[in-house]
């Protein structure tokens, strides 16, 4: 039997080629905060993580300022690359960013794109009552409308929902779809809002019929990052007994 003559160089080379391609890759990120620094947006340190088809691969976490790291033995095939920015005693993200489509290339070093990070929003979880105990029907409203303002008077929320509270939270997530996202939440999500404080107020009316409102509510909700600021309203007339008997409209319900 004749044995085929294979050249020594070939064997190297095959037994070299088939090394690399069982050989992991290595992943460069690298992130930045949009028109800002770690220093100066508060952000001390940072997760980044490694995303591929089945979900979560790998964490990675790095002081901000430092702007880079390797992951190293990462399998060939597609990724996403999620960083999160989060500021000191804080286990709560305040900025995040991701890219998607990176193509990990096993052997090699893959540089993925510069992950931008922003601001990551919060978001209010508003309900209501009638201060005096009263039930929609009762005190002859079927509509709340809320309106929100930022802290430059600039109005930059408003909505009309039923009254009863349980027909508003399906009148709201039929608006906004993303809100069944919330899970624990009580009331009406109002989301995608930066951290800071806001004046909220709302409205109580028999929809169609009162020019004005007969119930009125104010707060003043400070939203913070990530998070669900709870929102509790309290309705109040807008009506008010004088001394002298008569009944007088507060200004802020016309």
């Amino acid at each position: 039997m004749k044995h085929l003559a294979i050249p020594l160089t070939l064997l190297l080379l095959i037994g070299c080629g088939g090394e690399d391609s069982a050989r992991p890759g290595v992943l460069d990120v690298s992130w930045t905060i949009g028109g800002s620094t770690c220093g100066a947006s508060g952000v001390s340190s940072v997760r980044v993580s490694l995303f591929d088809a089945n979900g979560l691969y790998s964490t990675e976490n790095s002081a901000c300022q430092l702007g880079q790291v390797t992951i190293p033995d990462v399998p060939g095939g597609n990724y996403t690359v999620q960083v999160d920015g989060f500021r000191a005693a804080s286990d709560l993200p305040t900025y995040t960013g991701f890219v998607s489509g990176i193509n990990v290339r096993e052997g090699t070093v893959t540089i993925a794109p510069r992950v931008e990070m922003a601001e990551m929003p919060g978001g209010m979880d508003v309900t209501w009552r009638f201060q005096d105990g009263e039930l929609c029907g009762f005190a002859g409203v079927d509509t709340v409308i809320i309106n929100i303002w930022d802290t430059h008077s600039n109005r930059i929320y408003e909505e009309s929902l039923p009254c009863n509270p349980e027909l508003a939270v399906v009148e709201a997530e039929q608006n906004v779809p993303g809100r069944v996202l919330y899970d624990a939440a009580r009331g009406i999500v109002i989301d995608n809002l930066y951290a800071g404080q806001y004046t909220m107020r709302a409205f109580a009316m028999k929809a169609g019929e009162d020019l004005h409102p007969k119930y009125w509510a104010e707060a003043q909700p400070i939203v913070t990052h990530s998070k669900l600021t709870d929102v509790k309203l309290t309705l109040q007339s807008c009506e008010v007994t004088n001394v002298d008997g008569s009944i007088s409209q507060i200004s802020i319900c016309f």
